[in-house]
């Protein structure tokens, strides 16, 4: 890899110093095009996240948002993997949506066990403004189409419960954080 970057670096320096200005964009773009292709694909302990992460990883990458992933999970946790997808896709779709517009853009997702209980947390940059609903205590969809939007939450509820757990909410500091609580034995 060092070896490679300095010959790209010493094409790029020359295509510059030459004023081959649109040759030294095609090279940067197919640099750029490889670069995305060899990216890390995420390796989290199971392959149905893994995939989940990984392409919640691009997409987050292609809105220019970084994402940093410590999530880790092994069927040996004793949670079914599809519930774990459902708080995954729901959980980083939203993270996306949320923090595509602000400044500094940021997804932080990680996981730990704590006593019995499997903790997923996510955290992302939001500078809007949360509107809770007095029924369920959930914060309100800001999507205009509120109809066909605003499950994604209850969802991750759900699934919480059904593992004796629940979720916490909390917006500071331009922050968004959602935590997941899982009860299991085998945490």
């Amino acid at each position: 890899l060092k070896h490679d970057m300095g010959n790209h670096v010493m094409v790029l320096e020359s295509l510059f110093m030459k004023n081959e200005r649109q040759e030294l964009e095609r090279y940067l773009l197919r640099l750029k095009e490889n670069l995305k292709e060899t990216a890390a694909v995420i390796r989290s302990g199971n392959p149905v996240t893994d995939v989940i992460l990984t392409e919640k990883q691009r997409l987050a990458a292609e809105k220019g948002i970084s994402f940093l992933c410590e999530f880790y999970y092994t069927d040996s946790v004793g949670i079914d993997v599809f519930d774990v997808s459902i708080i995954l896709n729901n959980a980083l779709e939203n993270a996306v949506s949320a923090s595509e517009n602000c400044e500094n853009p940021y997804i932080h997702i990680l996981s730990y066990n704590r006593n019995h209980v499997f903790i997923i947390e996510i955290k992302n940059r939001f500078t809007g403004k949360l509107v809770w609903n007095e029924d369920t205590m959930l914060p309100e969809t800001s999507k205009e189409d509120a109809k066909n939007h605003g499950y994604g939450i209850g969802s991750i509820r759900k699934v919480a419960r059904k593992y004796h757990g629940d979720i916490e909410i909390a917006h500071e500091n331009g922050e968004f954080r959602l935590s997941v609580l899982l009860m299991t034995e085998n945490a």
